[in-house]
């Protein structure tokens, strides 16, 4: 799917997938609507890949459930709390029980079509940048 209107085009975007073929798709899908992408298998590398980042994130997307036990809720928390502002999130997640639990986050519940994740990334963005 390409963006109709670039506007994504340019966006850093941190993806935190512990599924490597999902987090390939991800990043993918991604690049074709413009963002850079920086991609992690862990909340743990996610920070490593976030401190190497020459401009904060504008956007988060993480799994829910990460190796090691961690959240991510907890990766999105930690990362906002590294670049001192609060970077809108979403957590994607199979688990239709799993409601919002952060600002500024949204759930998305798998399987989504890729309009859906274009268009919940949009909604989240600031307006104007």
């Amino acid at each position: 799917m390409s963006e109709p209107n670039g506007a994504l085009a340019g966006r850093v975007v941190v993806v935190i997938e512990d599924d490597a073929l999902q987090r390939l798709a991800q990043c993918m899908m991604l690049d074709t609507w413009g963002c850079q992408v920086a991609a992690a298998g862990s909340a743990a590398e996610a920070e490593q890949v976030v401190r190497t980042l020459t401009t904060p994130p504008d956007i988060i997307l993480s799994d829910v459930w990460l190796p090691d036990g961690a959240a991510g809720e907890e990766a999105i928390a930690r990362l906002r709390w590294m670049v001192g502002r609060d970077v809108p999130a979403l957590l994607l997640t199979g688990d239709t029980d799993r409601r919002q639990t952060l600002p500024r986050t949204r759930v998305l519940y798998k399987p989504y079509p890729p309009a859906t994740l274009f268009a919940a990334m949009v909604d989240l963005l600031p307006s104007g940048l």
